[in-house]
């Protein structure tokens, strides 16, 4: 079975975050920043992949990380994550940094 992932991307012109699950966020990454994602991030073509973390678990689990990080989750943490020194706690605790 092929691992999910979320990641974290940053915008510096549109001075956003945007967090997204994928079973390749490299490639996603690509798509991003060619304008084949429609919506917010097509706005923007200067994303950049600032963490990846690997769900462990279902790709039930993975959904519902992201939307906890997309409804729930205050830019602090977000912030917090992208450090290399990041552990992952309490709903987040099956994540795991994964590095290219």
């Amino acid at each position: 079975m092929t691992p999910i992932h979320i990641y974290i991307l940053f915008s510096v012109r549109a001075d956003k975050f945007y967090i997204g699950r994928a079973q390749n966020p490299w490639k996603r990454l690509e798509m991003h920043n060619n304008g084949e994602m429609e919506k917010f991030t097509g706005k923007y073509k200067d994303w950049q992949l600032l963490a990846v973390f690997e769900v462990r678990g279902s790709s039930g689990d993975a959904e519902k990380i992201e939307r906890y990080l997309k409804t729930q989750a205050e830019e602090e943490l977000i912030v917090k994550m992208v450090k290399p020194d990041y552990t992952p706690k309490g709903p987040l605790e099956k994540l795991y940094r994964v590095e290219r």
